[in-house]
């Protein structure tokens, strides 16, 4: 587990359509710049539109969360964050609008936030983090 959504006022998010090509030409670019390459760089997640399945399998844009949505993550481990402003895939609109990014190191009491308290959640936040301290301490 590599981070949790710990407040959401978007609902619209997709981890099924990846990049477009000059997304992913950009999202190259970044991985560069840290000394990495493409097989450093995981999947991606869409912050911000929306991607359903429907009955047949086919994906459907559902829409963009519109101005003014944010999303709260807590990062669990050391991460290099790479971050591309770039038009969705299937989005009628390919317009970019601007994009806010604010990141701060959260106080140790915030984990569990109060929304993620499931044992299942708690459980693998548990498992990353102890995890992470044995490998450091080798």
């Amino acid at each position: 587990m590599l981070a949790t959504i710990v407040a959401d006022s978007s609902g619209s998010h997709d981890t099924l359509c990846g990049m477009t090509p000059d997304g992913q030409s950009a999202m190259l670019l970044a991985a560069i710049k840290h000394g990495l390459d493409i097989r450093d760089v995981a999947p991606s997640a869409s912050f911000f539109k929306g991607v359903r399945v429907d009955a047949a399998g086919a994906l459907q844009f559902t829409g963009s969360a519109g101005p003014g949505a944010a999303v709260d993550l807590l990062i669990h481990l050391p991460v290099v964050v790479a971050l591309v402003n770039a038009p969705h895939p299937l989005d009628p609109d390919p317009s970019v609008t601007g994009l806010d990014v604010l990141a701060w190191r959260a106080p140790e009491a915030s984990w569990p936030p109060p929304s993620t308290t499931s044992p299942n959640t708690c459980g693998r936040c548990s498992n990353t983090e102890s995890t992470w301290a044995s490998a450091r301490n080798l």
